[in-house]
């Protein structure tokens, strides 16, 4: 079954939806993103990773936005 045919828990959502409102308030905060953001799809799923690898949102804007070495 396709991925957009999977039900999410509504704890799932919930808390994907708080952590990626976070995560845009910190990448805002520190100057990585300015309003209006859309992040294209390769950044979604980037963050979404993120989430469930279990990043804080402000590690995860840093890792998304931040300087590579």
């Amino acid at each position: 079954m396709p991925d957009e045919f999977i039900q999410l828990a509504p704890e799932y959502v919930r808390d994907l939806d708080a952590w990626t409102r976070a995560w845009y308030m910190e990448a805002a905060a520190t100057g990585y993103i300015s309003s209006p953001y859309r992040a294209d799809a390769a950044t979604v799923e980037l963050i979404r990773g993120y989430f469930l690898a279990g990043l804080c949102p402000a590690d995860a804007a840093e890792a998304c936005f931040g300087r590579k070495h």
